[in-house]
């Protein structure tokens, strides 16, 4: 996301990538398959790159973008995890009997 505004690649925007996916996939880490868990991550590190674009508009004092990369993360990951947490996977523990997510 950050090559294709400035033109150049950036440690700052890999790392908060990376804590957006890390964030938004633990509340799905017991529930959720491999490939559900790669698309919450990338979905999460997508929408919380636009959101710290959205600081500068608002005139909001986020100088390491805290807000964007826990918060919202957090939120999407939660919300993903309702919707494609797995029965299967959340059996794996031996006790933990759910339906499963949305889809």
């Amino acid at each position: 996301m950050d090559f294709r505004l400035e033109r150049k690649w950036s440690v700052v925007g890999f790392c908060t990538g990376a804590i957006a996916g890390l964030v938004a996939v633990t509340p799905a880490a017991g529930f959720c398959g491999a490939p559900a868990c790669a698309l919450i991550g990338v979905v999460s590190a997508f929408v919380s790159n636009l959101c710290t674009r959205l600081k500068a508009s608002m005139r909001v004092d986020d100088p390491m973008d805290i807000f964007a990369v826990h918060a919202l993360a957090g939120m999407i990951g939660l919300f993903m995890t309702g919707l494609f947490a797995q029965a299967s996977v959340a059996a794996n523990d031996g006790y933990a009997v759910i339906d499963g997510g949305w889809m």
